[in-house]
């Protein structure tokens, strides 16, 4: 367990908090009431700063209950230096306007360890089983 440091901006923003024992991830809430016309993206402020650890990331993520009604949430990283307000970009590929209320859970919210990467230039990869075969190479 970590412990993550979190400041509200403003009197109406509603910490994440996990709704169940065993959840892996935190919910999220809306602080301004949002329309979300068929088509379009919005950013919906939570008005939550967090204070990720070193070497950590929070993560943002959708709702599987959003996504069946044709409302994504766009996965986002919060860095450990971001201290501002996190927010959620949304989506709307309904057939209609979605309205997001000032209080609404819009997403989720979970914090992982981050692993530095090296990029190597080689000459050659090693070969696989699959090699290129790309988008749709195992088939429906």
């Amino acid at each position: 367990m970590i412990i993550v440091g979190f400041k509200k901006l403003s009197d109406t923003a509603i910490p994440f908090e996990y709704s169940r024992d065993g959840d892996a991830c935190m919910d999220m809430y809306a602080d301004k009431e949002v329309i979300i016309p068929v088509g379009c993206a919005a950013i919906i402020p939570t008005n939550i700063a967090v204070e990720i650890p070193s070497g950590y990331e929070g993560i943002v993520r959708g709702r599987s209950g959003l996504a069946a009604q044709g409302i994504m949430v766009h996965v986002g990283t919060i860095d450990e230096t971001y201290r501002g307000s996190v927010g959620v970009i949304v989506s709307n590929h309904s057939s209609d306007a979605f309205k997001i209320s000032k209080g609404n859970r819009i997403a989720q919210f979970t914090v992982k360890p981050v692993l530095k990467v090296i990029l190597k230039e080689v000459e050659e990869l090693s070969s696989t089983k699959r090699g290129t075969r790309g988008y749709g190479s195992s088939g429906i």
